[in-house]
This record gives structure tokens, C-alpha cells and sequence, in this order.
């Protein structure tokens, strides 16, 4: 089951609480699985319930939360477990259950005393490291003072080894009367 989760639920809670739900179903129905399931849990502000949106013959939904729900309240526990159970049967391929503006919707019948032994905590929000943006600019002007100190005994070497071909050609083709003697 892949939950992607931006409420303020800890999604593992979220997940476990879903797992419990497809089983229910699987004991109704003898089919169905978790894997593969797509659920988006979201939060709404224009929202003032639990509702959701299942595709029909395809393991994805998603599901909307108000931001004023507290989930370690039963009765938002049970309702959320209501939702996922009825957006679950539409990926299972039914449409019968939102006949007639909900009033035959038999997923409400599923037991759901399961849900008391859930809990749904909050996100335990870590917080980000501070960056200390002035050493790690030093750290990066050491780097380069470093690298361009090694280029530089390199290319001084290199200066050096030339030089000293230069005059040994200047005496070799003085002394054979090519170049005319250079003062210094």
C-alpha cells in the first residue's frame, strides 16, 4: 500500500489502520489485496468532514480530511474507516453503494470494532538542521586555497625545469657562434 500523506496523521498509523480495512473486506468478499493500493490522504480547509473519491476497478482513491478533525477521537476513526471501506469496493469495481445519494450504501454494515483498538497519533515533526552558511564557505575557500597552492608549486616546477632547458640552449648556441652572446 502506497500512502502518500500530507496531514498532520503519522502515516504508518494511517496504514495500518487501512490494512485492518481491506481485511474486513476480505472477509466479506474473498478478494482483494493491499498490494498495489494508492491512497492520497489530504487535508481541506473548505472541508468539514472525512469524505473520499474511489476509482472504479483500479487500486487508487484518495481521501480528504478538515483540517479541525482530531483522529484519536473514535467516532473520526470509525468514520475514516467507513470512508476507506466504501472508496475500497469501488476499487474492488462496485458502484451499487452511492445509488440514490448514499441511501442504499450496504458498506456501512461492515463491522468496524476494530477501530478502537487503533490509534492515529500525530506527525512527529523534526526539526531542519540550521545550516551554518559562512563555514561551509570557509570550508570551500580552504578547498580551492589548497588546490590552487598545489597548482602553483606545479606550475613553478614546470617554470623552473624550462628555464634551465633556456640556458643551456643559450650557452650551447653561443659557444657554437649562432646566437650572439645575451647580457643579462
Amino acid at each position: 500500500m502506497q500512502i502518500t500523506n500530507t496531514t498532520r496523521w503519522n502515516t504508518n498509523d494511517l496504514r495500518k489502520l487501512f490494512g485492518r480495512c481491506v481485511q474486513e473486506v476480505r472477509k466479506v468478499e474473498g478478494r482483494g489485496e493491499n498490494k498495489g493500493i494508492e491512497v492520497s490522504v489530504k487535508n481541506a480547509s473548505y472541508h468539514r468532514g472525512i469524505s473520499g473519491r474511489g476509482n472504479i476497478n483500479w487500486y487508487s482513491m484518495s481521501i480528504i480530511i478538515s483540517k479541525e478533525i482530531d483522529l484519536r477521537e473514535e467516532e473520526w476513526k470509525d468514520r475514516l474507516a467507513l470512508v476507506f471501506i466504501h472508496e475500497y469496493y469501488h476499487n474492488l469495481g462496485y458502484k451499487s453503494q452511492d445509488a440514490r445519494h448514499y441511501a442504499n450504501d450496504w458498506t456501512q454494515n461492515i463491522s468496524r470494532d476494530f477501530v478502537k483498538d487503533y490509534q492515529i497519533r500525530g506527525k512527529v515533526v523534526e526539526p531542519k538542521p540550521v545550516r551554518d552558511i559562512q563555514m561551509e564557505r570557509y570550508q570551500k575557500t580552504l578547498k580551492y586555497v589548497k588546490v590552487y597552492e598545489s597548482k602553483t608549486k606545479r606550475v613553478s616546477g614546470l617554470l623552473k625545469k624550462w628555464r634551465q632547458k633556456q640556458r643551456y640552449y643559450e650557452r650551447t648556441l653561443v659557444a657554437a657562434g649562432k646566437m650572439p652572446k645575451v647580457k643579462k
